[in-house]
């Protein structure tokens, strides 16, 4: 199950993993519509395409490479994060980057399954919703253009899993180790290179 793309594609699903497959069978998907079509209708397109295979859907990745797709259209985004969480019974492994902010919040908490996440854009901010996520055991954060977030709704609590095995925070803007990672007992790999820490920070 694969679709060919020529260079001037907008938006890409990269890799689409479905159950019956082999494990070591990663199924490439390129959407690829006429040149003349709007943005917009291309990730519709897609969406519509991926809604009737929720069920099956294992490991999802989405890029937005040229930056012309306009994820920060809050109807497109909102499509876009349902379409996501319908995948939630099956969903191992869950990659997006976008050029726009990312805001990880409660739609994060309903991939109950996920044990694997990326997340990269220019500015991720993470609230409650991932937490909740008792079976993810790698998180990988990118905010390239400002500090990476983390936003709980009070004091004291925590949006990172504290189940959490490996944390890849690259290229985040951090000047200071923020404090929800001290939380995370079960920690066994942590990544903090490519940012601006102090080693006063890290005691």
């Amino acid at each position: 199950m694969a679709y060919s793309m020529k260079p001037h594609v907008l938006f890409v699903v990269e890799q689409l993993t479905l159950n019956g497959f082999p494990d070591d069978v990663i199924v490439n998907v390129l959407l690829h519509l006429p040149q003349k079509q709007r943005a917009v209708q291309r990730v519709e397109s897609f969406l519509a395409w991926l809604v009737p295979r929720a069920a099956a859907v294992q490991q999802l990745t989405i890029a937005e490479r040229r930056g012309d797709v306009p994820l920060d259209d809050p109807v497109l985004w909102a499509n876009c994060v349902a379409a996501i969480t319908l995948l939630a019974p099956q969903l191992r492994s869950l990659t997006l980057e976008v050029p726009v902010q990312l805001v990880l919040s409660q739609w994060v908490g309903t991939l109950r399954q996920l044990q694997l996440a990326s997340f990269a854009s220019e500015h991720v901010v993470i609230r409650e919703g991932l937490d909740r996520l008792t079976s993810l055991t790698e998180l990988r954060v990118k905010s390239s253009k400002a500090a990476l977030a983390l936003q709980p709704s009070q004091p004291g609590h925590t949006v990172l899993p504290l189940n959490l095995l490996k944390l890849r925070l690259e290229g985040c803007n951090l000047t200071m180790l923020p404090p929800a990672v001290t939380w995370l007992t079960a920690l066994e790999d942590l990544v903090l290179s490519d940012n601006t820490l102090r080693d006063a920070d890290m005691l």
